[in-house]
């Protein structure tokens, strides 16, 4: 887990390296368009009504070409021409929930093998894992869209249909921060395998498992940064709400798990017009 959490570590760090230096590029971009602006020293025999109009229609001729400009440098109108976008997202999260409720059921019906002479037994504490992302979504607008996120771990599974709104960009970054509400189901599936041992030399196997699920809710807010109309990373933090799951193991444990917790994940998307 240690060396899971390392990696995701080193991955922020990077995309946060990618960024800056982005935007340190968009600054240098951004100071060769404007002196474009300027008169070219053949416009300096012209009357100043003229030259006025020339640079007008010179700065509206190379401002409505967007190729020429980064989309750091807070354009809005720099965006996907129509709506609406269809598009995809990969990313990673990690949840501070917790699996009390199995790793108990599991071990209250380990150790009832004690009075029946076996021994070395297993621990079970399943604590949560790198999530993987996926999601296909719907921008209807440069500020509003929607999305299905499938999210997968070990033991954990979540379908959610969310909303999310982006606030206009941060001037001169490239960054638009945003919330959003959700909707799903979320579940849950442990299986255990483990062998055990007796004063007389008989191995035991033990099989068990359990699962459960229950729709729920979640309300996060982020930041986004567009490498270009279409392309963008984001980070977030969400709260999940997932009322408490009741059920049973196979061996007839009763098992309680709360899947509540706070989710942090960064991703990347991509749009097409």
């Amino acid at each position: 887990m240690k060396s899971l959490v390392a990696a995701f570590v080193a991955f922020i760090a990077t995309i946060a390296i990618c960024i800056v230096t982005n935007t340190t590029k968009a600054y240098g971009k951004e100071n060769e368009f404007y002196k474009t602006q300027e008169y070219s020293p053949d416009q300096t025999y012209l009357s100043s009504d003229i030259a006025d109009t020339l640079d007008k229609q010179k700065g509206h001729e190379e401002s409505s070409d967007t190729s020429r400009m980064p989309y750091a440098l807070g354009v809005e109108e720099y965006e996907l021409g129509s709506y609406p976008q269809l598009g995809a997202s990969i990313g990673a999260s990690w949840s501070n929930m917790q699996f009390n409720g199995i790793n108990t059921a599991f071990n209250t019906y380990n150790s009832s093998f004690i009075n029946k002479g076996y021994y070395n037994f297993p621990i079970i504490d399943y604590k949560p894992s790198l999530v993987f992302l996926f999601s296909i979504a719907c921008r209807i607008s440069p500020r509003i869209h929607f999305e299905f996120e499938a999210a997968s771990g070990i033991g954990y599974t979540s379908l959610d249909i969310n909303a999310t709104y982006r606030f206009p960009i941060i001037k001169h970054s490239g960054l638009y921060p945003f919330f959003k509400l959700g909707f799903g189901y979320y579940y849950f599936t442990f299986n255990q395998t483990s062998i055990i041992d007796s004063a007389n030399n008989n191995d035991a196997q033990l099989t068990d498992s359990t699962h459960g699920g229950s729709f729920g809710g979640l309300a996060g807010a982020g930041i986004e940064y567009n490498f270009t109309s279409a392309f963008s990373f984001d980070l977030f933090l969400n709260y999940t709400y997932v009322p408490q799951i009741h059920g049973t193991a196979d061996d007839g444990e009763p098992v309680t798990e709360n899947l509540s917790g706070i989710v942090v994940g960064a991703r990347f998307k991509l749009f097409f017009q």
